[in-house]
């Protein structure tokens, strides 16, 4: 054993002294393993026990069967400088004992055996042809201050660490790093451990990758500040393998997008921007690690706050792609798909790859924050948010889609044409909206196919909506809402199509609480209902463009709705409604043919004490029994 060191270390420590920190190598006869000892207080020997004193706690070793071993880590007090510019770098180096530094025409390679943490290596200057790598145990910081390098070398990285420890980054000035096609070290900006960009940052970093990746961490990349732009144009343009965290500062990516290998990704703050435009691509990718199956942050990306801003241009491509959830609480996201699917040979036979902004393989949840999405004339059947289990829109969440495009049609493997529509809302499980919030879809496309433009929200199960939600849907060539069964349970859903649609397609609804405007070409369905505690009324030759009110007897206005848009050639005919004040087995008055004393609203729709109409005509009208329907024949 290597017992000098060691008592020397322990006899030096055996009184209480000021906290210091340790590198313990543990070697047991077949290998050798570092643990590290931060706040120790003192090291003690007894009878071959080793007993190591941190605030608040003991460890202990068998010496007798262990070899341990001490090493101090000592914090850095100066800076180290490194400039490019004239016949070769200029390095002032204040632990030239212990940080060895050698260079080769403008490519500097940085040492440092000691424990010796936080050292700052100041980088300024500029060279066509230059690199700093560094291999290090400790965490150190880097500060670029005006520094531009652009290696040239294909195993120099413009800027490249070996060390699994962090790599804290702060910027200065404007900062340029951009590496060459032959590059064989897979990033421009390539850490094996943590990189943090940090908050004190002020300056700006511009890394361009022209071999594969602007930015890789063999750990998890954290941005808390600086202004960062990743241009990849062969991969992806960051890369992280544990998680990727935003808390401020900017990142704007323009390549393939970003991806975390075997985690999660978290926005908390700051603003990131994401331009993709490589065929099936990613804007960002949240792998899981299959060694944490059980986690439920794995493959998931969360949003607390901050911008997220995506635009994706490839063939079939997604702007997010996470293989658990997509979890949004807070922020603004923002997104535009303009791109169609593509088809592909998969197993013999042709599968459509479809583009979509989100895509979860578990769940989607938003529960707070802004959404806004554009499904673009371009994006042919694309898709805005799809999710392999549910989909969740709740809390004080807003959520606004707008799709322009037709429907993708294509011809498959046995010559037959098929029609793949577009959606708003896609889940093979169910879609519950609830809370104080605001979701609006809609499908603007105006072609005269019946499979044109987005559906609003289909699922292969129920759709539920409840609380006090507002909920808007509307399709103008095709079905609003697809599902199994619709439960109404509260808030306000507004669902139209011009279409030779229902307004709630094949679904069974079930009425229990909350307010449902339905416009279509046909009535909802009069069957099946049962747990019903409302009543649905339809009018059979209802007149887009006009408005109907319903009031009691006595004059009490429920409501006023008048369509928000309708076109000439429109095949809406049945208005049917639903709320909450209409009992069962009451008289009331419907005026029809009306119109509205006010400015429309964007959904048409009113709640008033009194009448927001002029003119029409009116007739009694007898609710029927709760759980059935009515149907007005005028």
């Amino acid at each position: 054993m290597k017992k000098s060191l060691l008592y020397i270390l322990a006899s030096a420590l055996i009184a209480p002294s000021a906290m210091a920190e340790y590198v313990m190598y543990i070697n047991d006869g077949t290998q050798t393993r570092e643990e590290k000892c931060e706040d120790v207080q003192a090291i003690k020997t007894s009878n071959n026990v080793v007993s190591v004193f941190e605030e608040g706690k003991e460890r202990t070793y068998n010496a007798a069967s262990t070899e341990l071993t001490f090493e101090q880590i000592v914090p850095a007090n100066d800076t180290v400088f490194i400039t490019w510019g004239g016949a070769a770098p200029v390095i002032v180096n204040p632990y030239s004992g212990t940080i060895m530094i050698s260079t080769d025409g403008d490519h500097v390679t940085v040492s440092c055996a000691k424990q010796l943490k936080d050292v700052v290596y100041k980088l300024k200057g500029s060279s066509t042809n230059g690199s700093f790598s560094i291999e290090t145990p400790r965490k150190f910081t880097v500060i670029m201050e005006n520094l531009s390098l652009a290696s040239q070398s294909y195993n120099n990285s413009p800027i490249r660490s070996f060390s699994g420890s962090t790599m804290n980054i702060v910027l200065k000035g404007l900062n340029y790093l951009r590496d060459t096609v032959v590059d064989t070290c897979n990033a421009t900006l390539r850490s094996k451990g943590q990189i943090i960009f940090a908050k004190e940052s002020t300056g700006s970093l511009v890394v361009t990758a022209n071999a594969k990746r602007a930015i890789q961490t063999g750990d998890y990349l954290q941005i808390d500040g600086g202004t960062i732009y990743a241009n990849a144009l062969n991969g992806d343009a960051v890369k992280a393998n544990d998680y990727f965290e935003l808390n401020g500062g900017s990142l704007n990516v323009v390549g393939t997008g970003i991806e975390v290998s075997a985690g999660y990704a978290i926005i908390n703050g700051g603003k990131l921007s994401i331009d993709s435009r490589t065929r099936d691509s990613k804007g960002i990718k949240i792998a899981k690690d299959s060694s944490k199956a059980g986690s439920d942050t794995n493959g998931t990306l969360k949003m607390n706050g901050g911008i997220l801003d995506i635009t994706i241009y490839g063939g079939g491509s997604k702007g997010i792609k996470a293989e658990h959830d997509f979890i949004m609480n807070g922020g603004t996201l923002t997104g535009t798909v303009n791109s169609a699917p593509i088809t592909e040979e998969v197993d013999g036979s042709e599968d459509v790859s479809y583009a979509a902004l989100v895509k979860a393989d578990r769940k989607i949840m938003i529960g707070g924050g802004s959404t806004k999405i554009v499904l673009s004339k371009t994006a042919y059947g694309s898709r805005a948010l799809v999710a392999d289990s549910s989909i969740s829109l709740g809390g004080v969440a807003t959520v606004d889609i707008e799709g322009n495009a037709e429907a993708y049609v294509y011809e498959n493997a046995k010559g037959n044409i098929k029609t793949k529509c577009g959606y708003g809302l896609k889940t093979d499980g169910s879609i519950t909206i609830a809370g104080y919030g605001k979701v609006t879809i809609l499908g603007t496309a105006t072609d005269n196919a019946e499979e044109s433009a987005i559906m609003c929200a289909r699922c292969e199960n129920d759709i539920n909506i409840n609380d006090a939600c507002s909920v808007y849907f509307k399709s103008i060539t095709n079905a609003p809402i697809r599902a199994k069964n619709i439960y109404f349970n509260g808030g306000l859903c507004i669902s139209e199509t011009e279409s030779g649609n229902s307004a709630c397609g094949t679904a069974t609804v079930v009425a229990k609480g909350g307010a449902f405007i339905g416009l279509g070409y046909s009535t909802v369905i009069t069957t099946n209902r049962a747990g019903s505690t409302g009543v649905i009324i339809s009018d059979a030759s209802y007149v887009p463009g006009t408005a109907v009110n319903v009031s009691t007897v006595t004059g009490d206005c429920i409501f006023t709705y008048q369509c928000s848009t309708h076109r000439a050639n429109t095949k809406a005919k049945y208005l049917s409604f639903s709320m909450p004040t209409i009992a069962p087995s009451t008289e009331y008055v419907y005026t029809y043919n009306a119109q509205l004393s006010q400015t429309p609203s964007a959904t048409g729709f009113y709640s008033n004490t009194e009448k927001a109409i002029t003119g029409g005509l009116s007739i009694n009208i007898t609710s029927p029994e709760a759980g059935k329907s009515y149907v007005i024949r005028k």
